[in-house]
């Protein structure tokens, strides 16, 4: 029996090797062209496979592997939201988990919008009496500050009338103290 020999579907091309190295993607050579009127994966020539076109070729790989993750998320929300609650609150919170920040599909706008809207509106209440509250409180503080602010500058005024008249005081002091040892 003769040895055996890799299929030449499974087995990769040398370029594929190194770029197993590299945490990239294989390429795995196939059968026929992938597109038609395109050349086999064995065959292609020197000069259509450059390093622009593996760039290309990769950055199109990781575009369709992320837009599948997003559909699949999204799917999985959609079954998620019909067994516990609002499929858009779960997109939301799955999208909060991932740090992700992205646009749920118009039919689940146009399902959820309409319950949404209400529950955020009475979620905003207490919030809206809060701040209504804090800026009542702004306001009263406001207005002993400017009280106190007064008070101050009539007391600084008052301090500086006194001043002038211990000054005064004591000039008379003085002359007074020179009256009498002038008298005895």
């Amino acid at each position: 029996m003769p040895a055996a020999e890799p299929s030449p579907a499974r087995s990769l091309p040398p370029e594929a090797k190194g770029e197993a190295k590299d945490n990239k993607p294989p390429r795995v050579a196939s059968a026929g062209p992938e597109r038609p009127g395109a050349a086999p994966a064995g065959g292609l020539l020197a000069s259509q496979d450059s390093s622009a076109q593996g760039g290309d070729a990769e950055q199109q790989l990781s575009m369709d592997r992320e837009c599948r993750a997003r559909e699949f998320r999204w799917k999985q929300s959609a079954a998620l939201g019909r067994r516990s609650h609002s499929s858009l609150e779960t997109a939301l919170e799955m999208s909060a988990e991932r740090g992700e920040e992205s646009q749920p599909p118009r039919a689940l706008l146009k399902e959820d919008v309409p319950l949404a809207v209400p529950k955020v509106c009475r979620l905003q209440r207490p919030a809206r009496r809060g701040l209504e509250r804090l800026l009542q409180e702004f306001s009263r503080q406001g207005h002993t500050l400017s009280r106190v602010c007064r008070e101050k500058a009539a007391l600084a005024q008052e301090k500086a009338a006194l001043e002038a008249q211990l000054a005064a005081a004591e000039q008379d002091l003085r002359g007074l103290s020179k009256q009498l040892v002038e008298a005895r």
